[in-house]
C-alpha cells in the first residue's frame, strides 16, 4: 500500500520533503540555540517590545507581493521568466514603500501601546521589507524548481548571522535593539545567498507578464495571508495592549516553541508540496493526499505530544526559571497546532488546485471568530489567549479536512487508517514519558530520559504499526547506484 501510495508524488518529492524536513530540523535546532542564549541575556519587556514591532512589519510583509511569486510556482513554463520579472519589480517596490509606511505609522503604534521607545525600533524594523523582497522572487523560483539546497543554504546563513549578531549585541547590552538588529542583518544574509545561489537575475529591459495574471491567482491569496497573519498576530496586540510588554515577552516565547516544533516544519514541508501537488491529476493527488497525511502525521503528532508532556523541563532548561510563566501558553499551544499537519496538506492541495477562494471562505470565519474570542478572554490572562488560538485552529482544521475530504473525494476511512500509526504510537509514547518526566524533577535529565526512552518507544510502535511506511521512505532515501 505505501509504495503504491507514495509513486504518486514520485520520488523526487518524496527525497524533497525528506530534505525538507532534515534541514529545516537543523535550522531550527539553531533558532532554538539562539533564542535560548538570547532569553537568559533579556527581560520578558524586551523581547515583548520586538513582539510589538513584528505585529506591523509582518501585517506589511503579506501585502507585499500580492502573492505574485507564489503565483510563479503554478505559472505555465514559458510564462514564468516574463511573470517573474513583474513579481520581482512589484514587489521590491512595495518593500520599498511599505518601510516607508512602516516609519510613518510608528509615532501612532507607539502611542497606541503607549510605549515611546516603540517609534524607533518599529521605524527600524521596517528596513526589512525592502531586504526581504530582494530574495522573494528567487525563493519561489526555487521552490518551483524544487531546489531544497538553495533555499535551506539561504535560511541558515540567515539564521546564523542573525542569532550571532542579536548575541552579540545582546552580550553588548543593547537591549531590544540586538534583536531588532539581528533580523535585519539575517534577513540580507538570506537575500545574498539567494542571489548567489539560484541561477535568475532581473532585467530592467527584458519582457514583463502581465499584472492581471499575477493578480488573478495572488489576489485572493494575499487575503488568506493577511488573514492567517492576523490570526498569528491579533493575540499580541491584544495582549501588549491589555496585559503588557512583560506579558507580552511571556506570551511570545512560550508560542514560538510550539511554532518552531510544528507549525515551521509544517510549513516547510508545504513549500515542497505545493508544487509538488500542482503536477498532479485529480487521481493522482487523491493518493497523495492520502500518503502525505500519514507521513505528516508520523513525523507531528509525537512532536506535539512531547511538547505537551516536556514543556516544563523545556522552558526550564532552555530559557531559565524567570521565564515559567510561558509553559501553560507552550503546553495549550502544543494542542492547538496538533490539527496542523492534515490542515497543511489540505490548504496545499486547494493551493495547487487554484481553489484559493475555497481557503477565502474557511479564513475569513476563522479570524473573526478568534478576534471575537481573544477580545472577550484576553483580561484572564496569556494562557486564556493560547486557548482561544488552539481551540480556533483545532476547529477550522477540521472543517477544512472535511471540505477536502469532499472537494478530493477522499475516502475518511483511507484518512482514519493513515493516521492510526502515528496515534497509536504517539499514545504508547505518551504513556512511557508521562510517568518519567513526573519521576525526575532535574530539567536536563528529565529531557534526556524522555527523549531517549520516549523515541525508542515511539520507533519500535511504528515499526510494529507501519512498517512498510518506513521501508519505503528508506527505499526512496537510500542512494541507488548508477547502472
Amino acid at each position: 500500500m505505501a509504495e503504491r501510495v507514495t509513486s504518486a508524488l514520485g520520488t523526487r518529492t518524496i527525497r524533497g520533503v525528506m530534505w525538507s524536513y532534515a534541514s529545516l530540523a537543523g535550522v531550527r535546532l539553531l533558532v532554538l540555540a539562539s533564542t535560548a542564549v538570547l532569553a537568559r541575556l533579556l527581560t520578558p519587556h524586551e523581547f515583548g517590545l520586538v513582539a510589538l514591532a513584528l505585529i506591523f512589519t509582518t501585517v506589511f510583509d503579506a501585502l507585499r507581493d500580492l502573492g505574485f511569486n507564489q503565483a510563479l510556482i503554478v505559472a505555465k513554463r514559458e510564462d514564468v521568466d516574463r511573470e517573474a520579472e513583474t513579481a520581482f519589480r512589484f514587489t521590491l517596490l512595495s518593500g520599498v514603500v511599505l518601510a516607508g509606511v512602516v516609519a510613518a505609522i510608528s509615532p501612532l503604534a507607539a502611542d497606541f501601546f503607549r510605549r515611546p521607545e516603540l517609534l524607533a525600533l518599529l521605524a527600524v524594523l521596517g528596513l526589512n521589507l525592502p531586504l526581504r523582497s530582494l530574495g522573494l522572487t528567487h525563493y519561489a523560483l526555487a521552490q518551483r524548481r524544487l531546489d531544497f539546497r538553495s533555499r535551506t543554504a539561504a535560511e541558515v546563513a540567515e539564521v546564523i548571522l542573525r542569532g550571532g549578531v542579536g548575541i552579540g549585541l545582546a552580550v553588548a547590552g543593547k537591549g531590544p535593539w540586538s534583536l531588532v538588529l539581528g533580523y535585519l542583518a539575517g534577513t540580507l544574509a538570506w537575500s545574498i545567498a539567494l542571489w548567489a545561489l539560484v541561477r535568475w537575475r532581473p532585467s530592467l529591459h527584458g519582457p514583463r507578464g502581465r499584472v492581471s495574471t499575477l493578480i488573478r491567482f495572488g489576489g485572493p491569496l494575499t487575503v488568506v495571508s493577511l488573514i492567517g497573519v492576523g490570526m498569528s498576530y491579533v493575540d499580541n496586540l491584544f495582549v501588549g495592549r491589555v496585559l503588557g510588554t512583560t506579558a507580552l515577552g511571556t506570551y511570545a516565547l512560550g508560542y514560538r516553541l510550539p511554532e518552531m516544533v510544528i507549525v515551521e516544519i509544517v510549513t516547510a514541508v508545504g513549500l515542497v508540496l505545493f508544487p509538488a501537488f500542482a503536477q498532479l491529476d485529480r487521481d493522482g493527488l487523491r493518493r497523495a493526499l492520502i500518503v502525505t497525511s500519514r507521513y505528516s502525521m508520523l513525523l507531528m503528532l509525537p512532536l506535539a505530544a512531547a511538547l505537551f508532556v516536556l514543556a516544563g523541563p523545556l522552558v526550564a532548561a532552555l530559557f531559565g526559571p524567570r521565564w515559567h510563566a510561558a509553559v501553560p501558553v507552550v503546553r495549550i499551544l502544543s494542542v492547538g497546532f496538533m490539527g496542523g499537519p492534515l490542515g497543511q496538506v489540505s490548504g496545499n492541495a486547494f493551493l495547487a488546485t487554484k481553489r484559493v477562494g475555497v481557503m477565502l471562505r474557511l479564513a475569513v470565519p476563522q479570524g473573526i471568530l478568534l478576534v471575537t474570542l481573544i477580545a472577550i478572554f484576553v483580561d484572564h490572562g496569556i494562557a486564556a489567549v493560547a486557548a482561544c488560538q488552539a481551540g480556533t485552529r483545532i476547529l477550522f482544521a477540521a472543517i477544512a479536512l472535511v471540505v477536502a475530504i469532499r472537494v478530493f473525494d477522499l475516502s475518511p476511512r483511507e484518512l482514519w487508517y493513515a493516521s492510526l500509526p502515528a496515534i497509536a504510537a504517539t499514545a504508547g509514547m505518551v504513556a512511557v514519558i508521562v510517568p518519567l518526566e513526573r519521576a525526575i524533577h532535574s530539567p536536563w535529565p528529565a529531557l534526556l530520559a524522555c527523549s531517549l526512552l520516549g523515541g525508542a518507544v515511539y520507533m519500535g510502535l511504528v515499526w510494529l504499526f507501519a512498517r512498510d511506511s518506513l521501508r519505503a521512505l528508506w527505499a526512496m532515501a537510500r542512494p541507488r547506484a548508477s547502472v
